[in-house]
This record gives C-alpha cells, structure tokens and sequence, in this order.
C-alpha cells in the first residue's frame, strides 16, 4: 500500500496549482479550434483559409524560448518556439480537447500547437493504469503544447492591412 500521493495530497496538489496558476500568476490565452468541416481543402487535406470557432480563455504557465535565425541568400526568416503549460483539469471543467493544429493566442502572436505532452503525473503514477494500488493514487494533472509561431497572414482570425 503506498502511503503518499493518495486522495489527500492530490487535493492539497490541486489547490496550491490552482493557487498558483490562476491567481498568482494569472497569465491567459485564448485557443482557437479549427472546424474542419466549414474549412475547405484542397486534395492534400490542407486549407488556405482556416474556420475557428469561438476562442476559449485559460490560465497557463508559458516557457519561452529564443528566437532561431534563419538567414537564407534571399530571405531572412525566424522561427520561435513556445511551451504552454495547462492544467487539465480546466479543460475537463470545460469540456474542451486540446488538439495538435490548434492555435493559441498570447503576446499579439499566434502559436499553432505543433505536439501535446499528456503524461505529466503526480508521484509518477497514473491513476487510470496503476496495478495494484487502484486509481485513488496518482493524479493527470497537466497538458504540455510545444507550440511554434504562426504568420497572422496564414489565419483567418484578424483582418490583415496588407498595402499592395
């Protein structure tokens, strides 16, 4: 029988991040979520105009990395990359699913989730595969997005003000 990370210690784990992430710090984004229904494609599966629903706000924790450079003979172009760090419990309060091509809104930029990292759990265990001990050890508790940076032009989010 183990004798920490049971149902006292993740409720205790809960309160000080929810502490922590929401009122502390209190950095949100907004998500959008592609409809892949409205947005048309091409025979390739991809669409030059992209339709968001409504976005959702969220609390998260950001690790920013640097820009990369890229410095071609013609084109000087960068690359940033971002992690998002979520609790997950906000998404299953909210009903959400965070997806690989969603886009996240933070800083006027837009950041297009490129993977998720979802085995973040509490004292190693998780609850729903534990052997043994049961499901009343271990807790989920939080969803990573490595995102990467989106040219506003790309979406179809804001009015664009290009001067021809």
């Amino acid at each position: 029988m183990a004798y920490f990370g049971g149902k006292r210690d993740i409720d205790l784990f809960r309160t000080l991040n929810n502490e922590l992430i929401h009122d502390f710090i209190s950095t949100q984004v907004d998500i959008y979520k592609v409809i892949i229904s409205d947005s048309n494609t091409n025979i390739y599966g991809e669409s030059m105009e992209k339709v968001f629903t409504i976005p959702v706000r969220f609390s998260c924790l950001i690790d920013y990395s640097e820009q990369d450079w890229n410095d071609d003979k013609e084109i000087t172009d960068f690359d940033q990359k971002i992690k998002f760090g979520f609790i997950k419990d906000d998404f299953r309060n909210a009903n959400f699913v965070l997806d690989v091509g969603d886009f996240v809104s933070w800083d006027n930029s837009y950041w297009e989730v490129v993977d998720l990292q979802e085995t973040n759990y509490f004292m190693g265990r998780n609850p729903n595969t534990n052997k043994g001990i049961g499901d009343q050890y271990g807790h989920d508790y939080a969803i990573i997005a490595n995102c990467v940076m989106t040219r506003l032009t790309e979406l179809n989010i804001e009015p664009v003000n290009i001067n021809e």
